[in-house]
């Protein structure tokens, strides 16, 4: 990796419900207003508000999205257009490990990166590449760059850091939303997860 990257990375985790999504569609208005030239991405595997491209939030606001193969997010740079000054990635959890190459050779070609993901799954293990994702920060020196974002607990209504399954898991990869997951404090979680 290159020590000359010219672009900045910020990575927003918590749990679900915690805003992530939120912080990238203001992202993308802010960015917009100030006449730079973001594009949003997410994975395809995300299909909870339907197969449309878009970043959604949990209430109700969205940005316009390019989707791109989960497992092979290499792929993103066929759909970035020239001149791109910030990718703004949802649902990092769900990429595969190749994911941190992408954001190193973005950031080398000047593209600013914010990604946001859940950092734990219902279990409360770290989840899919987001761990890395956040050792990137820290090895690039901008650990102020990463943001721990918590919900309400729906238990208890303190702060949460967790999510929780409200139905079986026979998987740790799940998309869902309210129906099928939310958030805790650690000392709800055992008794509100089912998965």
């Amino acid at each position: 990796m290159s020590e000359q990257m010219q672009g900045s990375l910020e990575v927003h985790i918590g749990p679900m419900f915690s805003d992530k999504s939120s912080t990238l569609i203001n992202a993308f208005a802010r960015l917009t207003d100030q006449r730079s030239q973001p594009i949003c991405l997410k994975p395809a595997l995300d299909d909870r508000y339907g197969a449309n491209a878009a970043i959604h939030a949990h209430n109700g606001r969205s940005a316009p999205a390019i989707l791109f193969e989960h497992q092979r997010p290499e792929l993103i740079f066929e759909v970035i257009p020239p001149g791109t000054t910030h990718a703004l990635i949802d649902e990092i959890q769900f990429c595969s490990g190749e994911l941190v190459g992408v954001l190193e050779q973005l950031l080398a070609r000047g593209v600013s990166v914010v990604a946001a993901g859940l950092d734990l799954d219902f279990a409360g293990n770290p989840f899919g590449s987001t761990p890395d994702v956040v050792e990137l920060a820290h090895r690039l020196q901008e650990p102020s760059s990463v943001h721990h974002h918590t919900a309400t607990c729906d238990g208890c209504g303190r702060q949460a850091t967790l999510s929780y399954a409200k139905v079986p898991m026979d998987q740790i990869v799940r998309v869902g939303a309210a129906e099928a997951f939310g958030a805790a404090c650690p000392s709800c979680h055992p008794q509100l997860n089912q998965g």
